[in-house]
């Protein structure tokens, strides 16, 4: 799902292994003016921030099987692009994932959440969510 308007607050790549969650997220999100890029595993993930325009921001599942972490893939991500604002949600509680290296880079959001709160950390850059 993408919607490349020209009108919109910026992209946003949304990647979440589950693909009913990851539409409906992505809807809301392009509801709150963001164009929206959704990949489902870590190598469209990868192919999508290479290949065009730069993203705004990058919200990243942390369970995503095949042995990949959304904090694995986000630590990738900004090794491409290091000004990369990075969201991880995830179920767990924070402490869990905060216990993995590098996490401290990126906000958190525990699941379920507030949308809301996901669209202020989008529209407010400098603005911090759960530790980031």
């Amino acid at each position: 799902m993408s919607d490349n308007d020209s009108t919109t607050r910026g992209r946003v790549l949304l990647l979440d292994d589950d693909r009913t969650f990851g539409r409906l997220l992505a809807l809301a999100v392009t509801a709150g003016g963001w164009s929206v890029d959704v990949a489902t595993n870590r190598d469209q993930a990868l192919a999508l921030l290479q290949g065009g325009e730069p993203f705004s921001a990058a919200i990243c599942d942390y369970e995503l099987g095949y042995g990949f972490t959304g904090v694995r893939v986000a630590l990738e991500l900004l090794s491409i692009d290091p000004k990369l604002r990075t969201m991880i949600i995830s179920g767990h509680r924070e402490e869990v994932i905060r216990s993995e290296p590098g996490t401290r880079a990126f906000g958190f959001l525990q699941k379920p959440f507030d949308l809301q709160e996901l669209l202020d950390w989008l529209q407010h850059p400098t603005e911090s969510v759960a530790g980031s």
